[in-house]
Order: structure tokens, then C-alpha cells, then sequence
């Protein structure tokens, strides 16, 4: 299972979510509106605050980048 990085009424955040549903990518949604702890784990791991971003077999895609996610996920 991949985790999600999102924020509350993030366009980018919603299309990726449709995309993983409709590809039956099973993924942890952590929305750093909620809880402050996946803010602060989002800035250690990356250094910033950009949504969404998403871990994969430990490795940090920041954005929503298909192709990116589709390969990464095939090593996954």
C-alpha cells in the first residue's frame, strides 16, 4: 500500500485519489489538514509542504506524475 499526503480541497490531491481508485491502487490517504503530525512528518521527509505527494516502497514522489507513479509502483 502506497501513502497519500493530501490537504483538504486540493484539486491535484482529488484527481490522484480518482486515478489510484480507478486503478485499483490500494493507498492510505493522510490529510495534514487533520493531524498535524502528517504535516510534520511531510517536512521532515521532504522539506516542504507540497500536496500531493506520495511514498512508495519508501521512495517520495512529490506531485501527481503518472507515469512517475506507474513505474514506481511496478517496483514496488
Amino acid at each position: 500500500m502506497i501513502k497519500v499526503y493530501t490537504i483538504q480541497n486540493c484539486e491535484w490531491c482529488k484527481k490522484a485519489k480518482v486515478w489510484l481508485q480507478k486503478n485499483k491502487i490500494s493507498y492510505q490517504e493522510l490529510d495534514t489538514t487533520e493531524v498535524h503530525q502528517y504535516r510534520e512528518d511531510l517536512i521532515f521527509k521532504t522539506g516542504q509542504l507540497a500536496v500531493p505527494t506520495f511514498e512508495v516502497d519508501n521512495k517520495t514522489i512529490i506531485g501527481f506524475n503518472e507515469q512517475l507513479l506507474r513505474t514506481s509502483l511496478r517496483g514496488a
